[in-house]
């Protein structure tokens, strides 16, 4: 007994601050409980979880990934659609450079003009539209829902354009009017990352590192679009329990980002530093309803204009499944991600962060 209670203080230890006060050491000891039994419930061959309150950081891992390693600090993980946060902060810069308005119509800076068919009942499409999912465009450009079932969907991808894109997007039908239905888009993501990288005259990769990451300070995010770049990226299980393909090395603003735990903990700090005018204008109220659900700059949020505000993003490859969640005015962060696709993990990630959030907060109100 003696020895697992040491094992068990070992593992706290990696949990804790250096430091730690006896509320940091509270929470750690509450997130090694609630890490370990939601893995433990929800059957997870590995998880990672990393976790910033108010100046501090806590990460832990449990499991065994698919090559028998067990994941760590600096373990690679797609975190697929949360990749869009990092598309929204560019296209808030370019408000704030002055490069565009949010409801100018898109036309405006698309090359060759054109695009008349990007309209519906009169109504154009505005950056507002494609950052809060209401521009009325298809999900997908690449590939149909015909394809992803029968598992072509990464043999139209990989070899897909930037040119094969704007010759599919000037012969789309949008499915609604702009403003009028939620209709989640990829497609919209990735057309604002073109616009920005015509306007600014430079690679979405570049944006991403000019305006985000000389910020956050995250030194592991990024887009690693090559067999070579992506050989250390986790690769997860499928619902059916087979190994999946990487999808991030055919995405790209849309989805296409990987990152480590620790630079996750960068970007959570990043993202609650209400100082900071890019971060500001990037969580500004954008669409939806303010009591309840609504969007950003391709952030969900949730009661937007109460005291526990939250932004928050999921994220799901083939193999893998995460989810973020920020609190402003609480000034916490979470970031969870399991390597399995397996039923409905994103809903259960979901609900576990929220746990995380409701135990913390009644922490802090015993300390």
């Amino acid at each position: 007994m003696r020895k697992n209670i040491g094992f068990l203080f070992s593992l706290l230890l990696g949990l804790m601050p250096v430091h730690a006060s006896p509320q940091q050491q509270n929470i750690a000891l509450l997130l090694h409980k609630e890490i370990a039994q939601f893995k433990k419930t929800e059957r997870l061959d590995a998880i990672s979880i990393a976790v910033y309150v108010d100046g501090k950081s806590y990460q832990y891992h449990e499991g065994v990934l698919a090559d028998g390693t067990s994941p760590n600090n600096n373990s690679l993980y797609e975190i697929a659609s949360i990749t869009k946060t990092y598309t929204g902060l560019l296209l808030a810069q370019a408000v704030l450079d002055g490069k565009i308005q949010l409801d100018d119509p898109i036309s405006r800076h698309l090359l060759n003009h054109g695009y008349s068919n990007l309209s519906k009942n009169g109504v154009p499409i505005t950056f507002r539209h494609l950052a809060t999912h209401t521009s009325g465009m298809p999900k997908d450009l690449a590939y149909t829902e015909d394809d992803r079932v029968n598992g072509r969907m990464i043999d139209r991808m990989r070899n897909y354009t930037k040119s094969h894109f704007m010759q599919e997007l000037a012969k789309t039908t949008l499915l609604s009017t702009p403003g009028e239905q939620y209709r989640y888009s990829n497609a919209g993501a990735i057309l604002i990352s073109y616009m920005l990288e015509d306007i600014y005259g430079t690679s979405y990769s570049t944006l991403l590192e000019q305006i985000v990451f000389a910020q956050s300070g995250e030194i592991d995010t990024k887009l690693r679009s090559t067999n070579s770049e992506a050989h250390s990226v986790v690769r997860g299980t499928d619902e059916t329990g087979k190994l999946a393909p990487l999808l991030s090395i055919y995405s790209s603003a849309e989805g296409g980002l990987t990152t480590t735990s620790t630079s996750m903990i960068n970007y959570l700090a990043f993202s609650l530093d209400d100082k900071n005018p890019l971060v500001r204008k990037s969580q500004e109220f954008l669409a939806g309803d303010m009591r309840t659900n609504g969007r950003s700059f391709f952030w969900n949020t949730f009661q937007y204009n109460g005291a526990d505000k939250m932004l928050y993003h999921g994220g799901g490859s083939l193999g893998t499944s995460s989810w973020v969640s920020i609190y402003p005015n609480k000034k916490i962060g979470i970031f969870i991600v399991t390597n399995t696709t397996a039923g409905d993990t994103q809903r259960k990630l979901n609900e576990f962060s929220n746990r995380l959030y409701r135990l913390m907060q009644e922490k802090a109100s015993q300390a």
